[in-house]
């Protein structure tokens, strides 16, 4: 029911609304813009009434050629019909105060000029009613100053007519026209009614339409209100209202409460205690300078800030608001909202460590591709070079040691694009967990070692528990392993006797410790804190690819785990690996 009653009262809003649309397209111009409702009306109403001037005058003419047969007349109603267009053109133009005093002193002028050449049994007096009735509407009760005003006049130009003798411009024969007075009292008294009905009846449909308005503006507050409380909702937002900033009174919406973790009656909603509720200590001299800012610049105050809640945890709030400030500029009032950006934070943070590793991966991406190009086109270079020498002579023994060296360029390069495969696998390949047994999986690593160049010379120790188990990815930890124990052979002091190469396994802490161990070279202790970076090489006699223990601590981080280095240059090194066990 009150949805119908709702579309009716629209639907006839609707209609009133487009036949003042239509009147206002004839009276005012088009792209006119008024402020108030009042002011609307009075200017409409003037239109109206200086179409009526104009009319009312051209029948006027008529009638007094037809009737009365007299020509002197006809200037005196041209001057009404010469006054209703221009009041016409001036509110069409928007000059309303100018058309509206304009058209109540030329209906006066020329009212006082016939009732002063006229008996008062004629009745042209009856128009001085109108010009009252106009005057009361078209300026209003906010103008009463000026209505009066033309009401005394109005009141002075019938007594001056009723009782003096006085006549400002003689019209000769009017008062000997040979017409009956009953039939010129008729036209005028009929005529002067259907001004006022007309000026009545005009100003009450522009009342209903003003309360039509009303209808459709309350009608649209509530369902402001409706769509307020639902967006409100909607966002999960809680609502602060600082009632008065001088005094701070504050109220706190229940979802504000909820929020926060607190019931209304277990906090007080104060300055104090959103101080208190802030996390950290330092985000209360910003916030309040931000506030000051706001009622300075007048600008949305907005803050990022965390509460600690009821529960003991943090959690992050977007805060907003908008203050209001008197005529002196002095605020009052203040209303905003507060919304849980918790995850919106952590969200942020998750995307700053992404872009960082972003970063960090594509500077490695950079030297791997610039390292790659130059360490591929250095044995090509060098086996291009021993080609060329090799067609300078067709003696095999020449030939021989060339083969001998092309040989030992390929067999680098080979190694080289094993560890960019496995660098490639591990940045591509998902973590697949299995268990595995520790002593028997050491065993492979220690038995497929031995086979490798400089190898036989070197003692293999194993130290490791029986039934010692570990989850993790095993095929990364091969190439972890197998690369570790690689660079043990590959720089051991060979020229020493006692050469050995040790593997150990153990748990510390829930974890697991894989060390591998050796009396080689060692590091120096300048090249130590890079020694894990792309294509670094510790000395010039290193050649390797430079990925090897990149890719080793790559590895060891994707499983899980740290890898920590110990050397001493000239005695030997150490690699330890924690890992999780599980």
């Amino acid at each position: 029911m009150g949805g119908t009653n709702r579309r009716w009262v629209r639907n006839k809003y609707l209609r009133v609304n487009n036949k003042l649309f239509k009147l206002k397209k004839v009276v005012l111009e088009k792209e006119v813009y008024i402020q108030s409702e009042s002011d609307y009306r009075e200017a409409l109403l003037v239109g109206i009434c200086a179409f009526i001037m104009f009319s009312l005058s051209s029948i006027y003419m008529l009638l007094s050629s037809v009737l009365w047969n007299d020509s002197q007349l006809a200037p005196f109603f041209i001057v009404g019909i010469v006054g209703g267009g221009i009041t016409y053109t001036l509110n069409k133009l928007s000059y309303f105060e100018g058309a509206k005093h304009l058209l109540l002193l030329v209906a006066v002028g020329m009212i006082f000029v016939f009732i002063t050449n006229s008996d008062s049994k004629f009745g042209v007096h009856l128009y001085l009613f109108c010009v009252t009735v106009g005057a009361i509407f078209l300026f209003g009760f906010k103008k009463k100053r000026a209505w009066l005003t033309y009401s005394v006049l109005a009141l002075a130009c019938y007594s001056i007519a009723e009782f003096s003798s006085i006549t400002p411009v003689p019209i000769s024969g009017t008062k000997d026209v040979n017409v009956g007075f009953e039939l010129i009292y008729f036209i005028n008294f009929l005529f002067s009614s259907l001004i006022i009905t007309l000026i009545i009846f005009f100003q009450s449909k522009l009342q209903y339409k003003s309360e039509e308005i009303l209808i459709k503006k309350d009608l649209a507050l509530k369902e402001s209100e409706e769509r307020f409380r639902l967006a409100v909702e909607g966002t999960n937002a809680g609502i602060w209202d600082w009632e008065n900033i001088n005094k701070d009174q504050q109220w706190w919406s229940p979802k504000l409460y909820e929020l926060l973790g607190y019931k209304p009656q277990e906090i007080t909603p104060n300055k104090v205690t959103f101080k208190n509720l802030l996390a950290e200590e330092s985000d209360y001299p910003r916030l309040v300078k931000d506030f000051q800012k706001h009622l300075v610049d007048k600008k949305p105050f907005s803050a990022e800030y965390k509460f600690k809640i009821k529960d003991g945890s943090y959690r992050w709030f977007q805060g907003s608001g908008q203050a209001k400030w008197n005529k002196g500029e002095r605020p009052l009032r203040m209303v905003g909202s507060l919304v849980d950006i918790t995850e919106k934070k952590n969200k942020e943070d998750e995307i700053r460590e992404k872009n960082q590793l972003l970063e960090r991966t594509n500077a490695e991406l950079d030297r791997f591709v610039y390292s790659v190009s130059h360490d591929l086109r250095a044995p090509l270079n060098s086996i291009q070079g021993l080609i060329n020498i090799g067609e300078t002579t067709n003696d095999i023994a020449e030939l021989k040691p060339l083969m001998g060296l092309m040989s030992n360029r390929v067999k680098k390069l080979y190694g080289f694009i094993d560890d960019v495969i496995s660098f490639a696998k591990n940045t591509r390949t998902e973590i697949q967990k299995e268990e595995i047994e520790l002593k028997s999986f050491l065993e492979v690593i220690i038995s497929n070692s031995k086979f490798r160049d400089h190898a036989s010379t070197i003692d293999f120790q194993l130290v490791v528990s029986d039934g010692l188990k570990l989850s993790s990815d095993s095929s990364r930890l091969a190439v972890v392993l197998n690369n570790l124990v690689d660079n043990a052979i590959k720089y051991h002091r060979h020229e020493f006797d006692r050469k050995y190469i040790k593997i150990s396994a153990g748990q510390s802490s829930g974890d697991i410790l894989l060390e591998v161990e050796d009396n080689g070279q060692g590091i120096p202790q300048q090249a130590q804190d890079r020694i894990f970076d792309m294509f670094f090489r510790a000395s010039d006699n290193s050649n390797g690819s430079g990925l090897g223990l990149y890719i080793v601590k790559d590895m060891v981080e994707r499983i899980g785990g740290n890898v920590y280095l110990s050397s001493k240059y000239g005695e030997g090194t150490t690699f330890v690996i924690r890992l999780p066990q599980s």
